[in-house]
């Protein structure tokens, strides 16, 4: 019981971090942002010693993953989606039985049993 309860939160979960993944990279460079000048004005006017340079690397490392992220969400779009179709949306209607736009393990063991049947046996 405990675990499809728990099976379901990170469905759902992953569901909103796979389809916000872009917005939540920019929500993490202005928080690291907003971080970054507090130290700043902490440190010119009341003398702290907040090390500036580990929020470069900061950005560098969320950059890094923003800049991948966009270079696959790119590639996909151009090369592996349909014209006039998200991409993703393929895999997920693929796996998606009731059609409920989400998809649970439940769902993605019941396609993956059906396809390897001839396989496994």
């Amino acid at each position: 019981m405990l675990l499809t309860e728990v099976e379901k939160l990170l469905d759902c979960s992953l569901g909103i971090v796979r389809r916000y993944i872009m917005e939540i990279i920019v929500l993490m460079f202005i928080g690291l942002f907003a971080l970054w000048c507090f130290a700043f004005i902490a440190n010119g006017l009341y003398g702290y010693h907040f090390d500036l340079a580990s929020c470069w690397g900061g950005f560098s490392a969320i950059g890094g993953a923003g800049f991948l992220g966009a270079v696959k969400y790119c590639t996909d779009s151009f090369k592996n989606s349909p014209d006039g179709k998200m991409p993703g949306d393929f895999v997920i209607k693929q796996f998606d039985k009731d059609g409920d736009g989400k998809v649970t393990t439940e769902e993605v063991k019941e396609v993956l049993e059906c396809k390897f049947k001839g396989v496994l046996q």
